[in-house]
């Protein structure tokens, strides 16, 4: 079990790919369409308890994707992140693309200290990403989870983080365990694992 009460939590990736909007949906439950893209980085903190009802602070830092705010990614390396989220959008596979530069922007600093997972935002809508591709990054990248959210309907947005805290709290084996099972999971199934997570993790 980690000794310290918080666990930073870093969000990088393109301008638009839905990261203010997933925290959003996280922290506040809503959702809006039109939301102006972040200006450098916001920080937003929010309380979770673990199943052994101990008591975490999340500091989620959301960085601006805009190529002139990619000097910010020095931050994250100061940061010293528990767990990067790299974000892209299922819709749009240059967003996809682009987590490798994001991947090796941060990886000559402390992210190696870090938990790395891989987040596809809107899941809602139609997927020009290939599961293969993503998959084939991971196994590139020696990244151990992936997992596919949607902001706009909440799905998977309250288990990504539950396991989040989780994974920091043992070393990732159960982040490993639950998420990478994702991929091979149809839509129908993905609701049915939701559900199932939601009532391991009491959500």
């Amino acid at each position: 079990m980690a000794s310290k009460k918080y666990i930073k939590v870093c969000l990088v990736g393109d301008g638009g790919v839905g990261k203010t909007s997933l925290l959003q949906r996280y922290i506040r439950d809503e959702f809006k369409e039109n939301i102006p893209l972040t200006v450098f980085m916001n920080c937003e903190t929010k309380k979770v308890r673990t199943q052994e009802n101990q008591e975490y602070t999340l500091f989620l830092y959301d960085f601006g994707g805009q190529e002139r705010f990619r000097f910010m990614l020095d931050d994250v390396n100061r940061i010293k992140p528990d767990v990067v989220l790299l974000t892209f959008d299922v819709t749009d596979m240059q967003t996809f693309l682009n987590i490798e530069l994001y991947h090796d922007l941060i990886d000559n600093g402390n992210m190696h200290k870090s938990e790395v997972l891989l987040v596809g935002s809107k899941s809602d809508l139609k997927r020009n990403v290939p599961i293969e591709k993503i998959n084939a990054f991971c196994d590139s990248k020696n990244i151990h989870g992936y997992v596919e959210v949607s902001a706009k309907t909440g799905e998977m947005i309250e288990p990504l983080f539950h396991q989040v805290v989780e994974c920091h709290c043992s070393n990732g084996n159960q982040l490993q365990t639950n998420l990478m099972v994702w991929t091979n999971l149809t839509a129908d199934s993905r609701k049915n694992h939701q559900t199932t997570l939601e009532s391991h993790w009491n959500i």
